[in-house]
C-alpha cells in the first residue's frame, strides 16, 4: 500500500522530529551532566584545597582547638555532610558528624561513592603533608543528592514532555505541514543555542494550534528548567564564595593568633633568607620587618656554628631543632630553642622553612641550678634505688664514699652485701613487709663497709610508683649517724665489759616487757653474780678480776645476740640479762648452759669453796604472757624477785641456777 505525500511527510516529520529532539535532549543532558560533574569536581577540589591550607598551620603547632573551629566553620557550607581528620597513627584528632550511623561505615571503609536511602554521597580523602611527611589524613563527605535530584527530575520531566510533544506533533502534523519547514528551522536554531547554554527568546504560543507551536512551548519549558538549574548552580557558587570569605577570615584570625603568640615565628625561603616574621620577633629583636626580610638566618642569629651546620647540609637535611642565642638590635640576647617545619612546591621541593622559637633562658637557668642541686645531693646525701627484688639500680657518690664500694661494685648487687652481722635478720623481714605494702619504713641500721668496718645510718625507704600507681621499685635516703651512735653507746655501755649498763637496763626494761606482752611470749629476767669474787680480787689482783669480768661478758654476748636479747653489767661482779623464749622448759636449759660455759673456762680460783675455778650463781624469773597477757608486772618487783632467787642460789651452795615463774601480779 502506497502512502500519500502528506502521510509520508507526516511520518517523515515525526521520525525526523523524534530523532532530532532525542539528539537535542541527549546532547543537552550530556552537556549538563558534564558541566555539573565538572562544577562539582572543581568546587570539591577548591574547597578541599582551601580547607587543607586552613588547617595546615594549626596542625604544625598542634592547635587542636583551632582545627576544631575550622572544621565547624567548614561544615556550615552546604553539601558538606561530615568531616574527619586523623593523624598518622590513625587516631582521630578532629571530626564532625562522622559518627552518625549512616556516615560511620563510609568513613571507616573509605567508600568513595555510595547511595544510602536515596541519598548520594561522595567521600573526598587526601593527605596534608609537610616535607614529604604526612601530618594527617582528611576525609570530607559531600552530599550531592539535591544536585543529582535536580538533574534526574529535569531528565524525567523532559522525557515526559518530549513524549508528549511527539504525540501532539503527530496529531497536528497534518494541519501544520505547510508551516513546518520554516518554523522548525527557527526552533532548531534556538535548540542549538540552548544546548550551548545561551539564553534565547522563545515566544510562548498561548494558542497552541499545531505541532510546531507545541515544540516551541516545549523548548520554552526546557530553557526555563535549564536556566533554573543554572541559577541553582550559581547559588551554590555564591555559597562557596561566601565559604571562601569565611575561610579567609579564619586565616586572618590565625595570622593574628600567630602574631600575638609569645613564641617567635620566622619564615625562611629555600635560600635561608627571612621571608616573613611575626610581631613577636620584631618586639624581641627591635628590628622592623623590612630590616629582617631578605637577611640570612645566621646573620640574624650571629651564629657561625649554625651557618656551618646549614651550609654543610642539603636543604632536605635542614636541622629540625636547634638552640641558639637570639640577639636584638640593642645587643641584648636570650637563649631560644627552635623547631622547624616545611612547606613544599608542586615539585615536592621545600619552598619555605617555618621556624618557631621559644625562649628557654629561664628554663636553662633553672636547669643549671637543678643540676647543681642534684650534684650537691649526689655528693652529700646517701641515696640508693633498687628494683622490686632489692637489686641496686642506682646510687649516689655519698653512698660509695661512706661504704667504700664503687658504683660498679654495688649496682646489680643487693644491700645484703653491706649487712652487718650485728643487725638482726628480723629488721630486714620487717623492712620488706612494710615497703611491699606500700608504706614507708624508717629505722637506724648498722652497716658494714668494704674494709670490714661499720657505719650507722638513719634510713628511710620509700616505695617508687609508676604513673598508674604500681610499685616499680624502692628508693632509700640515709643520714650518717655513726658519731651519734658512738656517743649514745658511750652513755649506755659499760666501758670495761662493753655490755649495756644499769642506765640502759632501766631505759628498755619496760619496753621489752610490753613487747613480750604484746607478742604473747615468755619474758625472762636473769640475775648473775660471780661466786667469791672479792676473794678472787684479793688473791689475784683487780687487773685479773677485770679480765674475769670481760670473759664472762663475752660469754653473755655470744649467747644473747637476738634482737630481743640484752645483757647488762649492773655493777661490780653482778650481771643481768633480758630475753624471751617460746617454751618455759628452755629457760633452765639456757641458764644452766651459761653457768657451765663460765665454769668451763677453767679460770683458777683457789678461794672458791665450791670449785677450783671461777663459778657463778644465777636466779631467773619469768612471766608467761602466752597464758595471760593482762598481767600487770612492775619492774621493781620483778627485779627484786630475781634478786631473791639469786640470793637463794648463793645460800643453797652457789654455782647453781634457780628458776621461778611469776603467776600473780606484782
Amino acid at each position: 500500500m502506497r502512502l500519500s505525500f502528506k502521510y509520508k511527510f507526516i511520518l517523515s516529520f515525526v521520525l525526523v522530529e523524534v530523532i532530532f529532539i532525542s539528539l537535542i535532549v541527549f546532547y543537552n543532558f550530556s552537556s549538563i551532566k558534564s558541566l555539573s560533574n565538572s562544577l562539582i569536581r572543581t568546587n570539591i577540589e577548591s574547597s578541599s584545597k582551601l580547607f587543607s591550607e586552613l588547617i595546615k598551620t594549626p596542625l604544625i603547632i598542634n592547635d587542636l582547638a583551632t582545627i576544631d573551629n575550622a572544621v565547624e566553620s567548614f561544615n556550615k557550607i552546604e553539601y558538606i555532610a561530615a568531616v574527619r581528620i586523623v593523624n598518622t597513627n590513625n587516631i582521630v584528632i578532629s571530626h564532625l558528624n562522622d559518627r552518625k550511623t549512616e556516615y560511620k561505615d563510609i568513613f571507616d571503609n573509605n567508600i568513595e561513592n555510595i547511595e544510602i536511602n536515596e541519598k548520594i554521597f561522595l567521600l573526598k580523602s587526601f593527605f596534608i603533608e609537610i616535607n614529604e611527611e604526612k601530618l594527617a589524613r582528611v576525609q570530607i563527605l559531600y552530599e550531592l543528592s539535591d544536585i543529582y535530584k535536580v538533574i534526574k527530575d529535569n531528565r524525567n520531566k523532559t522525557f515526559f514532555l518530549v513524549i508528549l510533544e511527539i504525540l501532539l506533533s503527530t496529531f497536528v502534523a497534518y494541519f501544520i505541514c505547510y508551516r513546518l519547514t520554516k518554523r522548525l528551522a527557527n526552533l532548531t536554531l534556538s535548540a542549538e543555542e540552548i544546548s550551548k547554554n545561551k539564553q534565547v527568546i522563545i515566544k510562548k504560543d498561548k494558542n497552541i494550534i499545531d505541532e510546531v507551536s507545541i515544540l516551541a512551548n516545549t523548548l520554552y519549558i526546557m530553557q526555563d528548567k535549564i536556566f533554573k538549574r543554572n541559577n541553582d548552580f550559581q547559588e551554590l557558587i555564591e555559597k562557596l564564595e561566601y565559604a571562601f570569605i569565611q575561610l579567609k577570615k579564619e586565616r586572618d584570625f590565625h595570622a593574628a593568633l600567630i602574631n600575638n603568640t609569645s613564641s617567635a615565628v620566622l619564615v625562611l625561603n629555600n635560600k635561608y633568607e627571612v621571608y616573613n616574621v611575626n610581631d613577636t620577633v620584631k618586639k624581641l629583636t627591635g628590628y622592623k620587618k623590612s630590616e629582617l626580610k631578605g637577611k640570612l638566618i645566621w646573620d640574624i642569629f650571629k651564629d657561625d656554628n649554625l651557618k656551618s651546620i646549614i651550609i654543610n647540609q642539603s636543604i632536605n637535611d635542614y636541622p629540625k631543632e636547634y638552640e641558639n642565642t637570639l640577639i636584638s638590635k640593642n645587643e641584648s640576647n636570650a637563649l631560644y630553642t627552635w623547631s622547624n617545619s616545611f612547606t613544599f612546591n608542586e615539585y615536592e621541593q621545600i619552598e619555605y622553612i617555618i621556624s618557631v622559637g621559644i625562649d628557654i633562658s629561664a628554663i636553662k637557668e633553672v636547669q643549671q641550678k637543678l643540676e647543681k642541686y642534684i650534684s650537691l645531693v649526689n655528693e652529700n646525701i646517701i641515696i640508693s634505688r633498687t628494683n622490686l627484688d632489692g637489686i641496686i639500680t642506682d646510687i649516689s657518690e655519698a653512698f660509695c664514699k661512706i661504704s667504700g664500694f664503687s658504683s660498679e661494685e654495688l649496682i646489680g648487687q643487693s644491700h645484703v652485701l653491706m649487712r652487718h652481722e650485728d643487725t638482726p635478720l628480723d629488721i630486714y623481714k620487717n623492712l620488706w613487709k612494710t615497703i611491699k605494702s606500700g608504706k614507708v619504713w624508717k629505722a637506724e641500721v648498722k652497716n658494714k663497709t668494704k674494709d670490714g668496718g661499720f657505719y650507722w645510718t638513719d634510713s628511710t625507704i620509700y616505695p617508687d610508683y609508676d604513673n598508674d600507681g604500681n610499685i616499680i621499685g624502692y628508693y632509700a635516703i640515709r643520714h650518717d649517724i655513726t658519731n651519734k651512735k658512738f656517743i649514745e653507746n658511750l652513755s649506755i655501755t659499760d666501758p670495761l665489759t662493753k655490755l649495756y649498763n644499769r642506765r640502759y637496763f632501766d631505759e628498755i626494761f619496760y619496753k621489752e616487757l610490753q613487747r613480750a606482752k604484746r607478742d604473747k611470749t615468755i619474758f625472762c629476767l636473769l640475775s648473775l653474780d660471780v661466786d667469791y669474787f672479792k676473794f678472787y680480787n684479793d688473791t689475784y689482783g683487780h687487773q685479773e678480776g677485770d679480765i674475769v669480768l670481760q670473759i664472762i661478758s663475752k660469754i653473755l654476748m655470744l649467747n644473747l645476740k637476738r634482737p630481743s636479747d640484752f645483757s647488762f653489767r649492773m655493777g661490780g661482779e653482778e650481771f643481768s640479762a633480758i630475753f624471751t623464749v617460746s617454751e618455759d622448759k628452755k629457760i633452765y636449759e639456757f641458764s644452766e648452759y651459761i653457768r657451765k660455759s663460765i665454769e668451763d673456762t677453767k679460770i683458777e680460783h683457789k678461794k672458791n669453796s665450791v670449785s677450783q675455778f671461777i663459778t657463778v650463781s644465777i636466779g631467773v624469773v619469768f612471766v608467761d604472757f602466752s597464758k595471760n597477757c593482762e598481767k600487770n608486772i612492775l619492774k621493781k618487783n620483778l627485779y627484786r624477785y630475781s634478786d631473791e632467787l639469786l640470793y637463794k642460789a648463793k645460800t643453797s651452795g652457789r654455782n647453781r641456777v634457780f628458776v621461778k615463774e611469776i603467776n600473780e601480779e606484782y
